[in-house]
C-alpha cells in the first residue's frame, strides 16, 4: 500500500449521507449526531459558533459542509479535545470521509478529536479519511487531535494489488476545478496520534493547490506524516512547517507520488527516530524508511530547511528509484541550486548517544513529555513552543543550575557636554567602546541645541556584545566625524560579534568631494548588527555611494580558523530614506537579514550584490531575506544581483510577508539579475505572502508569476501626487505623506500590507521631538 499511492482515486466523492427529513432545528451546542448533521444541513446561517459537548463519541456519517464564499463555521469542544471525539468508521468502501468541507469563506475546527478505525486488513484503494477538506477559503484547526486508533499497519502489496491508497487523518483535495487559488490550510497546536502497536498510515494527505501552515503540532510514528499526490506542483502546493516535533519511524516525513511536486519549507522543527534502534531493525524491504523525503527526483521538491534538528534518521533523501542521500552535503547537492537547509544540526547514527529528548525512548511515554527536548537542545526556538492543551511546552529542568550568575549589564552614559558631564560619564562613543564590556549599554545624550554627535570611524574589539541607545528624553543623531577623509569609511567597524542600535538617528553627508563610498557599518563575516527604532539618513549630494551596512570583502580579511555563524542584519520598526542602497556585498557572502515593521525610501535598492568573480559559490552561502510588514520604495529594483560571470553569485533566498514593494521610477523589475546569461530561478528563492506590488515593469510582473507565482499577491498600479520630480532629487527629506496614494481604491488596496499605521507614527517621534 505504500506504494504508487498517487494512483489511487483521490478525488472520489464520498457516498450521499443519509438525508434526515424534515431537518431538525440547527442546535447551538452539539451532543449527538443528529445535532451534527443539523449544523452541517444549515445551508442559510452566514455565520455559526457551535460548542460540541459530547460526553462519548459522535459517530461521522458522511456528512458535509457547504456553502458560499460568506459562510463561516466555529466548531468548538466546550473542554479539551479528548472530551469531544468524532468518531469515522471505515468498512468496505461503503463510506470514504466522515466530513466533508466543501465551501465558505472560513471553518475553524477547536478542541475536536477525530478518531479514525477500521477492521479492514487491506489498505484501501480511494482516499479515505476522516476529515476532508475540498472546499472553503480557509480552514483552521487548532488543539486538535488525529488519532489513526485501530489501523492496520501497511505492508508490501502483491503486484496485482499495487493501487492502494494509504488511509489519511486528514486530506485536502480541492478537485479539478477549485473555487481559490490556493484552499488555505493552518495547523495549530495540534496533535497526530497514531496506534501504539502498528502506528498511523498517512498523517496529511495533499492532493492540488492547497497552502498548508502547520506550527506546533507533534507527530507520532506514521507511514508518512505529509503525502503529496498527483495534482501537487511546484505553482500550487506550498507546505510550511514551523516548531513541530516529529517521530520518524514508520517512514519518511514527506512522501511525493511519482507525479506530485511542492515547495516545502521546515523550520525550528525537529525530526527524530527515537529509541536508538539499528537501521537494519529500522529498514522494512519494500517500504520507504524512516527518513526525511521520499521522491523519485530532485525536481519534484523546493525544499527550504532552517535551524531544524535531524536526528538519527535512516537517511534524508531516499529516492524511489534506489539509492539513499545520508549526508549533509550529498542531501544539498542533490537537491540543487533551488532548495537549501542552512543552521541545521545533523546528529548521524555514529552519534547516536547525543539524544535531544529528555527521554531515551519516547514512544513508551503517553503525555506532551515525550516531546520535551533536552534543555541543551531546546534553545533557541526549537520543536514544539506549545502544545495541543493550548499551553506553553514544559522545559526540562537543567541537572546542574549554573554555579556562577552572569553580572547584570553595566549602563554607561555618552554625554558630550563638558558642564553637564559626571565624572563616571565618558565624553564619547569610542571612548565608551574602548571600555565596554560584553552585555554593557551605552546610553547617548547630545549638547543642547545640536542634536549631531559626530564621531571617527569605530572599529570594535573582535567578540564584544554591545547595545548603543538614545538617553531617556534624547534623541542623538550619530555622525561622521569631518576631519576623517577616508575614501571608504564607516562609522563602525564590526569583524566579529554583536553591536545593537536602539532608538538612535544617523546621517551620512560626504560634502567634500574625494569619497568613494560611506556606511553607517562595515559587517566581518561573523557580525551580527540589529537596529530598532532608528532613523536613517542618506544623504548624497554628489556620486558618493552611500549604504546602511556594507560586507567588507572576504579577500581583504584575516582567515578565521574555524567557519564563523553567519553574519546578521537587523531591522525592526525604522525609517531608512535618502540616495544609496540599504545593505551592500561586496562579493557573495553567508548573510542573514531580517526587517519587519519598517519604512524604506531610498534612490537605490534594497539589497546590492556584485560578485567576485574568484571562485565558484555554493547556493546556500548567499543572502537569507526575511521581511514582514514593511513598505519599501525604490528607484532601482528590490533586490539587484550583478555577476561577470556565474561562478561568483551565490542564490538570495527570500521570504517577504505582509509587504508593499513600489518603484519610484517605470521599467524597473522587481529583481535584477545583471549577468550576461543567467536565469533569474538559479539566482532567486522568492516565497512570498500577502504582498502588493506597484509600478514595477508589466512584461517583468507576467515572467515573475511565471517564475514565483502571483498567489496571494497584489500587481498594480499607485499614483503618489505628494512625490514630485523635485522631490525625487532629495529623498534624505522624505516623509511618510510623501508616500501615501490619495486615490482612496489605491488606498483600500494596500491598507493590509505595508508597515502598520501605529509604527509608522511611531517612527516619527525622533524627527519631531524638540530638544531637551
Amino acid at each position: 500500500g505504500d506504494a504508487d499511492d498517487q494512483k489511487g482515486k483521490p478525488n472520489s466523492k464520498p457516498q450521499p449521507s443519509q438525508v434526515v427529513t424534515p431537518p431538525p432545528t440547527r442546535p447551538d451546542t452539539v451532543i449527538s449526531q443528529a445535532d451534527l448533521n443539523a449544523v452541517f444541513a444549515d445551508a442559510d446561517s452566514p455565520e455559526m459558533k457551535v460548542t460540541v459537548d459530547a460526553s462519548g463519541m459522535i459517530e461521522l456519517n458522511g456528512m458535509a459542509f457547504k456553502g458560499g464564499k460568506d459562510r463561516r463555521l466555529l466548531l468548538e469542544g466546550a473542554q479539551d479535545a479528548e472530551s469531544n471525539v468524532l468518531r469515522f468508521d471505515y468498512a468496505n468502501n461503503a463510506r470514504l470521509v466522515g466530513v466533508t468541507v466543501e465551501g465558505g469563506e472560513e471553518v475553524v475546527f477547536r478542541k475536536i478529536k477525530f478518531q479514525l478505525d477500521t477492521a479492514t486488513p487491506l489498505t484501501p484503494n480511494q482516499a479515505v479519511a476522516p476529515v476532508a477538506v475540498r472546499g472553503a477559503k480557509r480552514v483552521r484547526f487548532e488543539q486538535c487531535i488525529f488519532l489513526q486508533n485501530k489501523v492496520q499497519k501497511i505492508s508490501t502489496p502483491p503486484a496485482s494489488d499495487a493501487k492502494r491508497v494509504p488511509l489519511a487523518s486528514l486530506l485536502i483535495d480541492v478537485g479539478d476545478k477549485p473555487a481559490y487559488p490556493q484552499t488555505i490550510v493552518d495547523i495549530d497546536e495540534c496533535y497526530f496520534d497514531s496506534n501504539r502497536e502498528n502506528g498511523g498510515q498517512v498523517a496529511i494527505a495533499i492532493n492540488g493547490p492547497a497552502k498548508v501552515t502547520v506550527t506546533n503540532t507533534a507527530f507520532r510514528p506514521h507511514s508518512a506524516f505529509f503525502s503529496f499526490r498527483d495534482k501537487c506542483t511546484l505553482a500550487n502546493t506550498d507546505l510550511l512547517m514551523k516548531n513541530c516535533t516529529c517521530f520518524v519511524v514508520g517512514g519518511p516525513a514527506f512522501r511525493l507520488s511519482d507525479r506530485a511536486s511542492a515547495r516545502v519549507r521546515a523550520q525550528n522543527s525537529v525530526f527524530s527516530r527515537p529509541g536508538g534502534e539499528s537501521l537494519a531493525l529500522s529498514r522494512v524491504p519494500g517500504l520507504a524508511e524512516p527518513g526525511l523525503i521520499y521522491l523519485s527526483d530532485a525536481k519534484q521538491i523546493r525544499y527550504s530547511g532552517e535551524q531544524n534538528l535531524y536526528h538519527l534518521l535512516n537517511d534524508l533523501v531516499e529516492l524511489k528509484k534506489g539509492g539513499f542521500k545520508d549526508s549533509k552535503k550529498d542531501f544539498l547537492d542533490f537537491l540543487g541550486p533551488t532548495s537549501s537547509d542552512v543552521n541545521s544540526t545533523y546528529i548521524s547514527v555514529a552519534e547516536s548517544a547525543n539524544n535531544p529528548l529528555t527521554f531515551a525512548n519516547p514512544l513508551k511515554e503517553d503525555s506532551v513529555l515525550a516531546f520535551q527536548l533536552r534543555e541543551e537542545y531546546a534553545q533557541p526556538n526549537l520543536g514544539l513552543q506549545r502544545t495541543w492543551l493550548g499551553q506553553a511546552m514544559p522545559r526540562a529542568i537543567s541537572a546542574a543550575p549554573p554555579l556562577v550568575k552572569n553580572p547584570a549589564p553595566k549602563k554607561n552614559i555618552v554625554d558630550p557636554d563638558d558642564a553637564r558631564r559626571k565624572a563616571d560619564e565618558f565624553a564619547n562613543i569610542a571612548e565608551a567602546l574602548s571600555r565596554a564590556k560584553s552585555g554593557d549599554v551605552i546610553e547617548i545624550k547630545h549638547v543642547k541645541d545640536n542634536r549631531e554627535v559626530e564621531i571617527p570611524p569605530i572599529a570594535l574589539k573582535p567578540g564584544l556584545n554591545v547595545t548603543l541607545k538614545a538617553h531617556e528624553g534624547y534623541q542623538p543623531v550619530l555622525v561622521l566625524d569631518k576631519a576623517y577623509k577616508d575614501k571608504d569609511s564607516a562609522l563602525f567597524k564590526l569583524l566579529e560579534g554583536k553591536l545593537q542600535f536602539e532608538q538612535l538617528g544617523f546621517v551620512l553627508d560626504p560634502q567634500a568631494l574625494g569619497f568613494e563610498s560611506q556606511s553607517v557599518v562595515h559587517l566581518g563575516e561573523a557580525a551580527h548588527c540589529a537596529f530598532k527604532q532608528c532613523v536613517v539618513t542618506l544623504k548624497a549630494q554628489s556620486d558618493v555611494q552611500l549604504n546602511v551596512a556594507t560586507l567588507v570583502d572576504l579577500n581583504l580579511m584575516m582567515k578565521m580558523d574555524t567557519a564563523p555563524p553567519p553574519a546578521r542584519l537587523e531591522f525592526h520598526d525604522c525609517f531608512i530614506r535618502g540616495r544609496g542602497d540599504l545593505v551592500s556585498l561586496r562579493g557573495s557572502r553567508v548573510l542573514n537579514v531580517e526587517m519587519k515593521n519598517s519604512l524604506v525610501v531610498l534612490d537605490g535598492s534594497l539589497l546590492d550584490v556584485t560578485a567576485s568573480d574568484k571562485a565558484a559559490m555554493r547556493p546556500q552561502d548567499g543572502v537569507r531575506w526575511k521581511m514582514e510588514r514593511t513598505s519599501a520604495f525604490t528607484t532601482d529594483s528590490i533586490f539587484a544581483l550583478r555577476s561577470r560571470t556565474a561562478n561568483g553569485l551565490a542564490r538570495t533566498d527570500a521570504d517577504v510577508k505582509g509587504c508593499l514593494l513600489v518603484s519610484l521610477r517605470p521599467e524597473r523589475p522587481i529583481v535584477l539579475l545583471d549577468m550576461k546569461t543567467g536565469d533569474l530561478e538559479r539566482y532567486l528563492k522568492w516565497e512570498g505572502d500577502q504582498n502588493s506590488y506597484a509600478n514595477f515593469d508589466k512584461d517583468n510582473v507576467d515572467a515573475w508569476k511565471n517564475l514565483f507565482g502571483g498567489a496571494n499577491a497584489d500587481f498594480g498600479k499607485i499614483t503618489l501626487p505628494r512625490l514630485t520630480e523635485k522631490n525625487m532629487q532629495s529623498l534624505w527629506d522624505a516623509e511618510p505623506d510623501w508616500l501615501r496614494p490619495t486615490d482612496q481604491t489605491e488606498l483600500d488596496r494596500i491598507q493590509n500590507v505595508g508597515i502598520p499605521a501605529d509604527i509608522e507614527m511611531k517612527l516619527l517621534q525622533p524627527l519631531d521631538t524638540e530638544e531637551p
